[in-house]
């Protein structure tokens, strides 16, 4: 074992570039025990793909009689990274050597997690500094309004909405999607509710792109994100104001056609990139596959980007998740454009060996400066799961290529704090 490598990973301070973790204060007042804590992680959709339906997270009856509707679904899944780094996390948080989920764990795991929701802004702060070292948590708050929860909730995520910011714990990131569903009649007048204007014409779009911008400045908001690939394709064609005018026209007066919406939609995002342009602020982009069991994948492709990256060379794109399963693309591409940035963030725990296999191809094909690492959980014990992959991860790679005579040990403790942690710091200029 190579104690000096394992000794700098484990103890490495990390910038989180990705997260979308509940509030302490929200998660106290909403019951979190085992079943609710995996359906809001990512084994949720395993347990879909199964056979599984959302049946088996209701919270209602005993909690034996839940226990029982999921426990069919969960032992077809023991074998997926999702599950794997879940019951290795809880683990070693709660002090506890279980092999699996099952009748002779499940109340065990239940009963800490519950304990673990009540104790709030301790457990969080054990979990995130104490025991991950983050110190850095990029959050997306992706669920604020109505309109966001019953879009997830359309997609088979039901969740509860979570306006709370933890400036103790958590760095802010804008994300633009809800600009994007003023095409939508309740979202519209969401929006202009939140942002008090009366969106009737192209004009209003324009000043609530900068009511938008501003107020991302007033929240110390260190970039902005997008998740539009889970509705729609990520090519942004440009699309002009008169154009646009038009098309908002036809939304308004409820006549749009389809091709509409997405123009009004284009419009948006490169009055947001025109800004971004203009302030320095860094954009993320979901690439690659989505959560939740029903999406169109390739309407991820960081491919369908391109345009944007050659019209706004000064802008930085940050392509998350590393475009998985669209990998070589995303790293043709990150090696190829000066303002393009991989973030492999959520990928070790989509597949450990796909994981694996990206990364070796990217030490190889990218610079070392543009890979940056995020978690992209809803609770912190997720988090910790992540980060225990990554370290796994890291030490696997580096590891074996030193042993090899492929990487000298300088260079690859130099990798691990620019993955983990200073990577972050340059491009979103977190303090």
């Amino acid at each position: 074992m190579n104690g000096r490598l394992r000794q700098h990973i484990d103890g490495q301070a990390i910038s989180d570039t990705h997260e979308h973790i509940i509030a302490s204060a929200t998660l106290r007042g909403h019951k979190r025990g085992l079943i609710e804590f995996i359906g809001e992680s990512y084994l949720h959709d395993d347990i879909i793909s199964v056979g599984g339906t959302e049946e088996c997270f209701s919270p209602q009856g005993a909690e034996e009689t839940r226990w029982e509707k999921l426990r069919p679904y969960l032992a077809r899944v023991r074998n997926t990274t999702y599950y794997r780094c879940l019951t290795a996390a809880l683990n070693d948080l709660f002090c506890l050597d279980y092999t699996d989920i099952d009748d002779d764990s499940w109340r065990e795991y239940h009963e800490r997690l519950l304990c673990a929701a009540a104790e709030g802004e301790k457990w969080y702060r054990h979990v995130l500094h104490d025991k991950a070292h983050i110190v850095h948590c990029m959050l997306d708050m992706d669920r604020t309004t109505d309109t966001e929860v019953g879009l997830w909730e359309g997609k088979g995520l039901k969740s509860i909405k979570d306006n709370r910011f933890e400036a103790q714990f958590f760095t802010r990131v804008s994300r633009t999607d809800l600009l994007l569903n003023i095409v939508f009649p309740g979202a519209r007048r969401e929006i202009e509710q939140l942002y008090g204007l009366e969106i009737r014409g192209v004009e209003d779009i324009d000043e609530l792109v900068r009511r938008f911008v501003r107020r991302a400045g007033e929240q110390h908001s260190v970039c902005y994100k997008s998740v539009a690939a889970y509705f729609r394709t990520l090519s942004f064609p440009f699309v002009d104001r008169t154009t646009a005018s038009r098309c908002f026209a036809r939304v308004l007066n409820e006549t749009a056609a389809p091709r509409d919406l997405l123009d009004v939609q284009n419009y948006i995002m490169h009055l947001v990139l025109a800004a971004a342009k203009q302030d320095g602020k860094p954009i993320q982009f979901h690439t690659g596959m989505q959560a939740l069991n029903a999406n169109t994948v390739n309407h991820s492709n960081p491919l369908h980007l391109n345009d944007l990256f050659l019209r706004y060379p000064t802008v930085k794109f940050t392509l998350l998740h590393g475009g998985y399963p669209f990998c070589a693309e995303a790293g043709v591409i990150v090696k190829k454009f000066p303002n393009v940035y991989l973030d492999f963030s959520w990928l070790p725990q989509m597949g450990y060996a796909a994981a694996r296999h990206a990364l070796e191809e990217w030490l190889d094909l990218v610079p070392m400066s543009k890979i940056t690492w995020g978690g992209d959980c809803r609770h912190v014990e997720n988090a910790y799961s992540a980060v225990l992959l990554l370290r796994g991860l890291l030490y696997e790679i580096l590891d074996r290529r030193i042993r090899e005579g492929k990487l000298d040990m300088d260079i690859a403790i130099e990798i691990v704090q620019k993955i983990m942690y200073d990577n972050a710091v340059d491009i979103y200029g977190l303090a």
